[in-house]
């Protein structure tokens, strides 16, 4: 357990006394230096892993109670392979706020098999659909709840690249970087981890945006600390800045994947620059109070390809989105407040019982038990 939490340094943290009172060995609990950046936390965390395979879950997040146990029957398996990816569920905490919606259920995707069927697949045909579906994004090792890697691969990984855990979102890199990488990857085709979303998940914090003044206290304190023992960006990467945007994000980290020398110049020539910055641009959300500053730094970055480039952005998106508009305030039905209990599967939803799926580790028994009785039907 890697702690990186805010507490004051040199003392006790609340993880600290998680890990403390369950009086087992096994549980191995470092806390970091200082406060790192996300990417920097998870390479300390891995880098003090001791183990044969590497598989990271955020505080948040749930595993299966089956999951270990297959992975280590996949890895004696496969030999060849030093990347595993499988499904993932998706759970929500209490609180989350998706829009103005404060919910409390599961959405699990079951993709339930009569066994345990292994596959593989080629990298690079995903890593070339991200262009026009972000969803392929989840076939591609992010090494954090959709994949894990046998330790040893950490090795190559720094060879070939010089660097582990970097760029713009450490996840998103880790999986841009591997596509390019490696050929094949091998895929267990069930679910083995459970992504949970919380109020608390940076990654959920970031595609919301900034909906208030009190939020520039959240921009205040990354400056001071998200870029300790990180590398500056490139020139390169500040082609697509950091607006909040899934998208802005996945391109900022094929930059970064250029920059370290995985993505080719030729690969780089089949970039839709114009597409991409009209994605980028029109994901950012009106309502944003930093909504200007972050199309005008687009509009820079735009600028470093030259006055043609610059003017296609003017006459095609900038001209348009920059029109004042009135953002009308939401308004919070009662209905919308009440906190719901369901469970998702193959896009058909299911109401359960009151009380059954109330933290991400009653969804992973649930979870089990809903395919449990899918094999055995």
């Amino acid at each position: 357990v890697s702690d990186n939490s805010e507490a004051e340094w040199g003392m006790d943290t609340p993880v600290y006394r998680m890990c403390k009172a369950f009086h087992d060995d096994r549980i191995k609990y470092y806390r970091t230096p200082r406060n790192l950046s996300l990417s920097k936390s998870f390479e300390f965390a891995h880098l003090h892993a001791s183990g044969e395979f590497l598989l990271a879950i955020g505080a948040d997040d749930g595993i299966l109670p089956y999951t270990l146990e297959i992975l280590a029957d996949t890895m004696q398996k496969q030999p060849q392979f030093p990347i595993f990816l499988w499904h993932q569920a998706s759970y929500r905490w209490e609180g989350l706020e998706k829009g103005r919606r404060n919910t409390n259920g599961a959405s699990l995707y079951v993709h339930c098999k009569n066994e345990w069927r292994l596959s593989s697949y080629k990298s690079k045909d995903f890593f070339k659909g991200l262009f026009s579906d972000y969803g392929n994004l989840y076939y591609l090792p992010m090494f954090y709840h959709n994949s894990g890697m046998r330790r040893s691969y950490m090795a190559t990984i720094y060879e070939r690249t010089g660097v582990l855990w970097d760029g713009h979102c450490q996840d998103v890199s880790m999986a841009v970087t591997t596509a390019c990488l490696e050929q094949e990857f091998c895929f267990v085709d069930n679910i083995l981890t459970i992504e949970a979303l919380s109020k608390a998940s940076i990654g959920i914090n970031c595609i919301i945006g900034n909906n208030s003044l009190e939020q520039m206290d959240i921009v205040r304190r990354e400056k001071n600390t998200s870029y300790q023992g990180t590398r500056m960006q490139g020139y390169y990467e500040r082609l697509f800045p950091h607006t909040f945007g899934a998208n802005s994000g996945l391109y900022s980290c094929m930059m970064y994947a250029y920059a370290i020398g995985v993505i080719t110049d030729e690969m780089l020539e089949e970039f839709d620059w114009k597409e991409m910055y009209k994605k980028v641009t029109l994901e950012i959300r009106r309502a944003d109070i930093l909504y200007d500053p972050q199309i005008h730094r687009i509009r820079y970055a735009v600028s470093l390809h030259g006055q043609e480039m610059l003017e296609w952005f003017d006459e095609t998106l900038y001209h348009k989105i920059m029109q004042p508009i009135k953002i009308e305030t939401q308004t919070e039905a009662a209905a919308e407040n009440e906190i719901s209990e369901y469970v998702q599967i193959m896009g058909k939803k299911m109401d359960v019982a009151p009380g059954t799926i109330s933290d991400v580790y009653q969804a992973s028994v649930f979870l089990q038990n809903l395919i449990n009785e899918e094999i055995k039907g």
